[in-house]
């Protein structure tokens, strides 16, 4: 019985050995650490693009901010985006193209349609294995509700300059020429996109139009279609720079978004584009990069 009790001790010790080893090696490991702007130390800057993109001017002022902070010595940019309007997130794109630190891109669970060109001026492309992105293309949905108007007797008088001044005016049928002409606009809208993979890429316009149908593809197929570099989570990307920067002990701060509402900000941390709630609301009319799932 004593030897048993003997035994018993031993192992108790052994266990709390090993979790105290695992305490101490958890506690000295080589992780990212966090600090505030002020911090006088090198720093990389996390900024986030969170839900459906409707305006740019937020996160390019952020940018803005830190280009002239000396400690900040490169960019990681977090995406967790079905896309959004097409102009918010060409602005994006375009200056993106003009920040003169290192920029490297860490795609959540999805970063599609707009939310991959927002990706596209990054040096380095990161996606999860299971990210959804792709969706290269453009969408523009009309309702129409001319039968809902009859049947409750309501009717629309449009006073207009032009034939085409109210295309895609809800209360009648949208006709055979005013469609041609949206078809249009939509077309060059996704000739602009196919123009910008085709560059940050380096693919042939050819190649990327093959890619550029509107499919999704996961983090593994964008890789092996050349649209992302690398596969990990944003913490092999601050590792990567840091060795890459030849600072040993490179810090980090991630820039919250202080305009973004209570419920905007509960939403946009849990990093599952399915529980965005922009995702489920109507979209105001307009052309959309925007993942339609």
């Amino acid at each position: 019985m004593k030897i048993i009790k003997k035994v018993f001790q031993g192992l108790i010790v052994l266990l709390m050995v090993a979790l105290f080893a695992r305490g101490v090696m958890f506690i000295f490991a080589v992780r990212p650490v966090q600090v505030s702007l002020s911090d006088k130390t090198d720093k990389i800057a996390i900024l986030n693009i969170f839900g459906v993109i409707y305006e740019a001017d937020s996160i390019i002022k952020k940018f803005e901010e830190l280009e002239d902070d000396s400690h900040v010595k490169g960019y990681i940019l977090r995406i967790n985006s079905p896309g959004g309007l097409v102009t918010p997130s060409q602005q994006i794109y375009e200056y993106l193209l003009t920040v003169k630190k290192p920029l490297y891109v860490a795609m959540g669970s999805v970063a599609a349609s707009g939310g991959y060109m927002t990706a596209l001026p990054g040096n380095r492309i990161y996606a999860m294995p299971s990210t959804v992105t792709g969706s290269i293309g453009v969408i523009m949905q009309v309702p129409n509700y001319a039968s809902l108007y009859e049947k409750i007797g309501i009717s629309e008088k449009v006073i207009k300059s032009g034939k085409f001044k109210d295309a895609g005016n809800g209360s009648r049928p949208m006709t055979a020429e005013e469609e041609r002409v949206l078809s249009d606009v939509v077309m060059d809208m996704y000739d602009q996109f196919v123009q910008a993979v085709s560059s940050r890429r380096n693919m042939s316009v050819e190649n990327t139009k093959m890619l550029a149908d509107g499919r999704i593809y996961t983090g593994r197929m964008a890789k092996e279609n050349g649209l992302v570099d690398r596969i990990g989570s944003w913490q092999d990307v601050f590792l990567e720079m840091k060795q890459e920067l030849g600072i040993p002990d490179l810090t980090y701060i991630e820039i919250e978004e202080e305009s973004l509402s209570y419920w905007k900000k509960l939403f946009s941390k849990i990093n599952v584009y399915f529980t965005d709630i922009n995702a489920y609301m109507p979209r105001p009319p307009g052309f959309y990069y925007m993942v339609n799932l």
